[in-house]
């Protein structure tokens, strides 16, 4: 992956794409219009999360990481058609290790912004949550929600809706109980953070319904980039970086031989040059002999 900072960031807002540009000093600023994305040199992009399937699974710490994770989001059959399965280690514990695994695919709504990105990442991971146990935001006016575990995210989901209604809740409240039978969440969470368009009403019935305290913020804060990357590439995006490196990779190829052909025609030159040299050295000396010779043959 891109090695070079990142100086830009698209992520999926409330309504719209947001664009946020990074200054040299890490601090953020929001452009109004996402305009030519194609000018930035390290864009990452915010993958919505409709369009990733995050299960969180604990594996052995032996073994192939990527097969294991294959072999089981394949077995509970949770792979969408044509996904491309990511996975990020978040934490180890004795011979187990905690990974989230993503199932991604490509969303109509991507599809301008996955051609100038360099690097990807998961929305629920560019927020700090602080002490709180989930975080709820929107994404197009949609519900997304993440679960957290001493600040790490360990799952996060597109509820598809947009409000947060009692229903909502009481399955949410499911989702945590689950995550804490797997062992994923310490605990049930002891605070709610709500980023955003969210009215009074929506955080207490959340708040009753997991008998928690909540806060709110009444915007989305700035993106947090991530220091180590959870890159869930679509399948599209995937290909077409597959097809970059192949391009370079050609380029280097191509380079390397027109430098070997370089080398091979200037030692041919320099050996013809040193062989014209030598050819008119031997003529100034025939010439320099010439009336030496014919006068020697004169005299036979």
């Amino acid at each position: 992956m891109n090695n070079a900072p990142v100086d830009a960031i698209v992520r999926p807002g409330p309504n719209d794409w947001e664009l946020w540009l990074v200054s040299q000093h890490g601090s953020m600023s929001r452009e109004a219009d996402c305009g030519n994305l194609s000018r930035f040199r390290n864009l990452l992009l915010a993958i919505p999360s409709r369009d990733i399937l995050a299960i969180p699974l604990w594996v052995s710490v032996e073994g192939d990481l990527e097969d294991i994770v294959e072999l089981e989001m394949s077995s509970r059959h949770l792979l969408a058609r044509n996904a491309r399965l990511n996975h990020l280690q978040v934490l180890v514990n004795g011979t187990r290790r905690l990974v989230i695994a993503m199932g991604v695919v490509d969303g109509d709504k991507t599809a301008d912004a996955l051609h100038s990105a360099k690097e990807f990442e998961c929305p629920a991971r560019m927020f700090h949550p602080g002490d709180a146990g989930i975080a709820l935001w929107k994404e197009f006016s949609q519900v997304c929600v993440a679960f957290y575990n001493s600040g790490e995210c360990v799952h996060f989901t597109c509820t598809g809706e947009s409000t947060l209604t009692a229903a909502l809740c009481e399955a949410l409240s499911r989702t945590a109980e689950r995550l804490r039978w797997e062992e994923v969440l310490p605990a049930m969470p002891a605070r709610a953070l709500f980023l955003g368009e969210f009215s009074d009403e929506e955080a207490q019935v959340l708040g009753e319904v997991f008998r928690i305290d909540w806060s709110r913020e009444d915007s989305v804060p700035p993106p947090v980039v991530p220091e180590v990357r959870s890159a869930p590439l679509s399948p599209n995006t995937a290909l077409r970086m597959q097809q970059r490196t192949v391009r370079r990779k050609a380029l280097r190829i191509g380079a390397l031989g027109a430098a070997i052909y370089a080398v091979f025609l200037l030692i041919i030159g320099v050996d013809l040059l040193v062989g014209i040299l030598k050819e008119r050295g031997l003529e100034r000396a025939v010439l320099g002999i010439e009336s030496t010779a014919l006068e020697a043959r004169s005299r036979l």
